[in-house]
């Protein structure tokens, strides 16, 4: 038995394999948690996943792009569509031993990105006071004439 082939019992059966053109053929299903791996430019990136559906010949998975980041965008969940035409995406298993986020990092995750985005609400609404402040004492125009004039937000 040289380095290129290996014995393997099949249903009682010992055959002998050549690892040079043998496949690796792994069997996923809804619900199996997976590892993203996501080609970058320097190699790989792997993300927690999980497969969320098959649709029309493509395995859909959900997975969370960057999950310890602590720029407040973490946690963001992101979908990865894979069939036959896909590149620079592949899936694997999730070992046993691979950390994964639990539920309370999670949302611990999503509830940093919802307080960043809260600041940046904040932000935005003390610049447009400001402006109202300072646009209408420029101009001499009354708060609540800016108020009617300005545009219906969303």
């Amino acid at each position: 038995m040289s380095e290129t082939t290996r014995i393997i019992e099949i249903e009682g059966v010992k055959v002998e394999v050549d690892l040079r053109k043998a496949k690796n053929i792994d069997a996923f299903k809804v619900g199996d948690k997976v590892k993203v791996l996501t080609k970058n430019y320097s190699g790989y990136k792997s993300s927690p996943g999980v497969i969320v559906g098959f649709d029309c010949f493509t395995i859909v998975v959900a997975y969370l792009n960057d999950p310890l980041s602590y720029e407040g965008n973490g946690g963001k969940v992101e979908f990865a569509y894979l069939n036959a035409e896909s590149k620079d995406v592949e899936l694997c298993p999730m070992l046993d031993d691979d950390i994964i986020p639990t539920k309370a990092t999670m949302i611990e995750y999503f509830d940093r990105a919802i307080q960043k985005s809260l600041k940046q609400v904040e932000a935005i609404t003390e610049r447009k006071e400001y402006f109202l402040r300072r646009y209408g004492a420029a101009f001499a125009i009354d708060k609540k004439d800016m108020a009617a004039e300005s545009p219906a937000e969303f």
